[in-house]
């Protein structure tokens, strides 16, 4: 019977994928907990249950010993005959003849017709079977169709159909680019314990962050999350780049969001400016979640590591209680034998190919250095093209991916390496067309390719090293996974003539996000500049203008040289470019606001690079503040304090003394015409607290100074409650019980047959 629902292309999935997904299928369809067996010691049963079964058809209730057999063909639009089952029935006389079949669930992803069903029943029925149960092809793929349930528990179902048609179009066109590059992949991903978690993450926190080493896995468990979400939820799915686009994305009145962030913290290395972007947003991320919006992020874990010192974890605690670990050591054998399946059944190696590696891939599962990014290479002619196919050649493959991944590179031709440069140079994504940028241009001429030659490599390396990505009119040039990136920058870090195309080129933020300039021992630096490039540097960063007029630039700047930067470098730069010395003799207002900028200032001042003339110009900075604002900074920040004589310590505290003394209205008149209705007043007014109890420590001898610090207390206490009047806290949000309605997958256990038994037909 010829149905109108879009049929899923299970001959992909592998006998051993088949049939852990019809088990799935009876327990969450059929509503059945079934008993599984070691796969070649099942006496004829990949399941079994006893008790009593009540079809939703309508059938008379079926109870007793019930058989549940998976019958799985590699051959697309195949037709189930009753020969095929010939070595089953004999089984299952055997079965039948110690009371443990008399009830026969078959199921296939085969075809059948009326006849074979017919035929089949009167067989099973001589075998010794009461009833006798066949599902079909149409019939699995109606069940997939029909439940979201079924397609969030077993993610690859996304990958195996049409998801244009199995989401409805107004679905489709919000997640466009998030399901146009996740089928493929899907197709391949493996259910695992961190997945399990993460659901359960999202369910109870409305918010995941998933930590583990580059090429864990992080972004394929976040793309199967997304698209399982999409379906399940409805929702809407926002893949955010940096935290200004959450920003500029939430709507407090739509529950329905979902924001995704890779690499929250920084591709590659921490990167200090958008951890300080974060933390300016967290409040905001709260009330979101509170309001049921839900949140992906994904980061190397060394990455988060160094961030989180600087995170504000007590304001937004779902950093805390939302992480999983993506630990790639603990993928259990069975998931990384099904991982390495999954690419290379449906990747691009020829049969050939597959046959002779195949008495090998048992050993490749089991190493500990696996890697899902591992199987996607393997699975890739690119990667394998001088690969010696032996125990020994697939070992040391395993075993050093990125290493060998470089020689990869190294062996590219000009024009594809250049082509790869453009994609490196642009940040990991290179607007299509190409529009070349001078920086763009220079890097080609060095490498000595033409545009023209550089776009060609680019198509060719479609697929393989790079990928094509699209979203409504846009299109974009990606890196295949982001240890291509890695690859490559260290492929340029040793080789001389690509780095000075890579200074030269590279955009600069991005350059001072990875680069160190002189190596002080930095995990995770793309490319140490050696001392003898140190002008180049230098001569960037002047060209630029002046950091310290925008926030974020001046964040980024500060970050750099005291994170970033040898002291021979910053000897350098202060010579050739006094003019930072003069900006950071002068900080703004709120000390507290310029923590990176004072700990530069600091950082150079230990280290001799900042001279009295500008040392007393920042005290006197600070003098002004501490009275004008009032700003405490110079009671509260170490930093500032060192600075400091005890004399320039006495003045400022005289100076704050006889001036608090007159008050400060202007100062409580801005702050009530520059609140938000959605800002918490505590929180909003928590520098004026702060400085008011710092000054209250500093003058507590002095009775005069505590009575105005109190009058401006209470000023305050009054301001806080014309504002509580105005505040629109966020309502909680509904509690949420998906991972409850999903549950965790039912997986079987390995036997004797091994999972790469049909690799090759």
């Amino acid at each position: 019977m010829s149905v109108s629902r879009p049929l899923f292309e299970l001959e992909r999935l592998g006998w051993k994928a088949f049939q852990d997904l019809c088990l799935t299928v009876v327990r969450e369809v059929l509503g059945q907990d079934v008993s599984t067996f070691l796969a070649s010691k099942d006496g004829g049963r990949d399941g079994a249950f006893y008790g009593r079964w009540a079809p939703r058809n309508g059938d008379d209730t079926l109870d007793g010993a019930f058989v549940v057999q998976c019958k799985h063909t590699a051959k697309p639009a195949t037709t189930l005959v009753p020969s095929d089952m010939d070595e089953d029935i004999a089984k299952t006389r055997r079965l039948a003849e110690r009371d443990l079949a008399d009830v026969y669930i078959l199921l296939t992803n085969a075809g059948v017709s009326g006849g074979t069903e017919a035929t089949l029943l009167s067989k099973y029925r001589d075998a010794g079977v009461k009833h006798f149960r066949l599902f079909g092809a149409d019939w699995l793929s109606a069940q997939i169709y029909e439940s979201p349930r079924l397609r969030a528990l077993v993610p690859r179902l996304y990958g195996l159909g049409d998801l244009s048609e199995i989401l409805d179009e107004r679905e489709y066109a919000q997640a466009q680019a998030v399901l146009e590059s996740a089928k493929e992949s899907l197709s391949k991903f493996v259910v695992t314990q961190a997945y399990n978690d993460s659901i359960r993450a999202l369910d109870d926190h409305q918010f995941v962050l998933l930590l583990g080493e580059p090429a864990a896995g992080k972004t394929m468990i976040a793309t199967a999350l997304a698209v399982a979400a999409l379906d399940s939820w409805v929702v809407r799915v926002i893949k955010a780049d940096y935290p200004e686009a959450v920003r500029d994305h939430w709507n407090p009145n739509d529950r329905n969001q979902l924001f995704w962030i890779d690499d929250a913290f920084g591709a590659n290395q921490y990167q200090a400016d958008r951890v300080d972007a974060w933390n300016r947003l967290l409040p905001q991320l709260q009330a979101a979640a509170n309001r049921g919006t839900r949140f992906i992020m994904t980061s190397r874990d060394y990455v988060y590591t160094a961030a989180r010192q600087d995170l504000r974890e007590d304001v937004f605690p779902r950093l805390r209680e939302g992480q999983v670990v993506v630990n790639v050591h603990d993928l259990s054998l069975p998931d990384k034998q099904q991982i390495l399946y999954n690419h290379l059944k449906l990747g691009r190696q020829p049969r050939a190919f597959l046959r002779q590696v195949k008495p090998y891939l048992d050993t490749v599962a089991e190493s500990d250095h696996f890697l899902p990014e591992v199987a996607r290479r393997l699975a890739d002619p690119v990667f394998t093209r001088d690969l010696e196919l032996s125990r020994r050649g697939l070992v040391e493959f395993v075993d050093h991916p990125v290493a060998f991944l470089n020689e990869v590179i190294a062996r590219l031709s000009r024009a594809h390496r250049a082509a790869l440069a453009l994609v490196f140079n642009s940040g990991g994504a290179l607007p299509s067309p190409v529009g070349l940028t001078s920086e763009d241009a220079e890097a080609l001429r060095l490498f000595g390719v033409a545009e023209a030659e550089a776009l060609e490599a680019l198509n060719e390396l479609n697929g393989s090293l790079v990928a094509l990505m699209e979203h409504g009119d846009d299109r974009w040039w990606v890196p295949r996974h982001p240890t291509i990136l890695d690859a490559l920058s260290r492929f340029v870090a040793a080789d001389p003539e690509l780095m000075d195309i890579y200074l030269a080129s590279v955009p600069l933020e991005k350059l001072m996000r990875e680069v160190t300039c002189g190596d002080i021992g930095l995990e995770g630096a793309t490319v140490v500049v050696p001392r003898r490039r140190f002008s180049l540097i230098i001569k960037r960063l002047r060209e630029k203008g002046d950091w310290f007029d925008d926030w974020a630039d001046r964040w980024t700047l500060c970050s750099f040289l005291e994170r970033r930067c040898s002291d021979a470098f910053l000897r350098e730069l202060v010579a050739a470019a006094p003019e930072v010395l003069d900006r950071l003799a002068h900080p703004g207002a709120y000390l507290s606001a310029y923590a990176h900028q004072l700990a530069l200032t600091k950082y150079l001042h230990d280290r001799g690079l900042f001279p009295e003339r500008h040392r007393r110009r920042f005290v006197q900075r600070v003098a002004s503040l501490a009275v004008d604002v009032p700003d405490a900074g110079y009671i509260m920040n170490p930093a500032v304090r060192s600075f400091l004589t005890p004399d320039e310590l006495s003045s400022i505290d005289a100076r704050v003394r006889s001036k608090l003394l007159a008050g400060n209205l202007e100062l409580l008149a801005d702050l009530r015409f520059n609140y938000d209705v959605a800002d918490d007043p505590a929180d909003y007014l928590s520098p004026q607290y702060d400085a008011l109890m710092a000054y209250s420590g500093a003058f507590a001898d002095d009775p005069d100074a505590m009575s105005r610090i109190q009058t401006l207390r209470d000023e305050l206490d009054e301001l806080r409650s014309e504002l509580d009047e105005d505040y629109d806290p966020p309502p909680d949000a509904d509690a949420m019980e998906w991972a409850d309605r999903l549950g965790a997958d039912l997986s079987t256990a390995a036997g004797d047959r091994s999972v790469f038994d049909d690799i090759d037909l």
